[in-house]
């Protein structure tokens, strides 16, 4: 949108009485007296009709009245924009129609009004993103393009914190205790050990920020309202902003600061669900405080492991009692809303499952989920209220053991033991499996994650990530290896025996040996690369 001023006078006139002019910011046809001027004010153009897909630039049109027989003179044309109220134009030009003499051309300067991306400087300015890092304490390659006298008077600067990898000189044994997609961006929030990682696939640094701290233990995505839930160590939900990632006032707070809050979960109704062990929380849209209700029904301790809603029946798996399925009503009346639970109903081996140590749960249309340590994946139709045939080492897993499930589009990835299956949701068929060793890692797959496809920073296809406990993440699309990612680098053995310094024509590497491994640690990128 482009603002235009003309300031018309006119020779040989006796008055300077003029029409009535409308106030809709168009210039309109005129009923001249003898004499005067015109100043038309500023008018509103809104260029329409492009189409980048074959290149059509949008136009918009001005055609200006005169009286019969008029001689103009002293024409003054006048160009105003402001970015900050919407007013530019991307690479406009202005001609005159009838003359076709160009008044203004602004191609391959951007936007006339704002600029809102660096100019090309591959590899750092790619796409008018400057992705990089600071060299050491300033960068300087990213720039604009302006022309002379502008005046800029708003400059917002938009700018994520990569970082490294943290590194250590000494083996590390790293835990990833949850993870979960913002459905607004696409970044993946990772809780490792007691921080709170925001990984972006498309970034060159892909640790985009950390949160210290937080000692975080489980999350979920209030998409309603734009939240990122957090449950940690010390018996809180904490909330973050899906949008700018600030911090939010917290939502529970237990008496017991040693109170882990294993899982957390929202409904349809937007009732906020947690639970510690033997005991479960939830608290309504229209309640402030929590109500919670005794899990445990003897007085050996049940820990959760995970949580998961489906058509008001709550399933909490837990590490060595089962199941325990809720059923619950949400009331709503004068007063609010309510919840109200119903009743109880506990699966074990002793009728339904093959293990009673619950890893996981994951819904896969209709079709519960239930990663067991020792049975495989019990599989129970929510909808039908029916069980299905098991996945374990008499059908199709490799292991008995496992560890986790990941879930994208078109594919479920099952880390049962060291091996990876992947199985192709579409089809309903187990297509391959792939040894976590073949994979880029040299220790048992640990836990297993997804980054769907939901946003810009998340990777083009969905990914399954293996974690060994190392600090790197190997990689998978569908049945496709991409690499591994490093959150973590440390050396992969703790017996150094012999160190040399490597000349590698940048500045250098320290190549150590111990046991049958030799580590190798960049110091241009400041990470451990593995070569055994």
């Amino acid at each position: 949108m482009v603002m235009l001023m003309l300031t018309l006078p006119w020779s040989a006139m006796s008055s300077n009485n003029l029409a009535d002019r409308d106030d809709d910011s168009r210039a309109t046809p005129k009923a001249w007296g003898a004499s005067g001027s015109n100043d038309t004010g500023w008018i509103s153009l809104d260029a329409i009709g492009a189409d980048p897909a074959n290149g059509t630039l949008a136009y918009a049109d001005l055609f200006m009245d005169f009286a019969p027989g008029a001689l103009l003179d002293n024409l003054t044309f006048e160009i105003s924009v402001d970015g900050s109220d919407g007013y530019w134009a991307n690479e406009p030009q202005i001609t005159l129609m009838d003359t076709q003499s160009p008044i203004l051309d602004w191609r391959d300067y951007g936007d006339l009004g704002r600029q809102d991306s660096f100019s090309e400087n591959s590899p750092e300015v790619v796409g008018g993103v400057l992705d990089t890092w600071l060299q050491p304490n300033s960068v300087s390659d990213a720039s604009w393009l302006l022309p002379s006298g502008v005046t800029i008077s708003d400059l917002v600067i938009d700018a994520l914190r990569p970082a490294d990898p943290r590194v250590s000189f000494s083996t590390q044994d790293v835990t990833i205790h949850d993870s979960a997609t913002n459905p607004l961006d696409g970044r993946l929030y990772v809780l490792l050990d007691d921080d709170l990682l925001h990984l972006d696939n498309q970034a060159s640094k892909q640790i985009i920020d950390i949160e210290l701290g937080v000692q975080g233990r489980s999350l979920a995505i209030d998409a309603d309202g734009n939240r990122l839930l957090i449950g940690t160590a010390d018996g809180k939900v904490l909330s973050r902003s899906l949008v700018d990632s600030s911090v939010q006032t917290d939502l529970m707070a237990t008496d017991d600061d040693t109170a882990i809050v294993r899982a957390v979960a929202i409904d349809d109704y937007g009732t906020l669900w947690a639970i510690t062990d033997c005991l479960l929380h939830h608290m309504t849209v229209s309640q402030s405080s929590w109500t919670s209700t005794q899990l445990c029904t003897s007085d050996v301790l049940e820990v959760p492991t995970d949580l998961l809603i489906f058509s008001d029946k709550i399933y909490v798996a837990t590490a060595e009692n089962g199941i325990r399925v809720i059923d619950y009503n949400t009331i709503s009346d004068s007063t609010g809303i309510s919840v109200s639970i119903d009743t109880y109903t506990h699966w074990n081996t002793g009728n339904y499952l093959t293990s009673n140590s619950i890893m996981q749960l994951e819904k896969l249309n209709s079709n519960l989920l239930i990663a067991t340590i020792g049975g495989g994946v019990n599989r129970y139709d929510m909808v039908a209220d029916t069980w299905l045939a098991t996945w374990s080492t008499n059908n199709w897993l490799s292991s008995n053991v496992v560890r986790g499930l990941a879930l994208t589009e078109d594919w479920l990835h099952i880390l049962a033991g060291s091996t990876v299956h992947a199985y192709d949701t579409g089809a309903l068929l187990f297509r391959s499996q792939r040894q976590v060793t073949d994979m880029g890692l040299l220790n048992t797959g640990r836990t297993i994650i997804a980054w769907p496809s939901l946003g810009f920073r998340s990777p083009t296809s969905g990914l399954m990530m293996v974690s060994d406990g190392s600090g790197m993440l190997a990689r998978q699309a569908g049945e496709i290896l991409d690499g591994t990612m490093v959150l973590v680098s440390s050396p992969a053995s703790s017996q150094m025996e012999v160190v040399a310094h490597i000349d590698d024509g940048e500045q250098g590497e320290i190549w150590i040996g111990g046991s049958s491994i030799i580590d190798r640690f960049d110091e241009a990128d400041q990470s451990h690369r593995l070569r055994q």
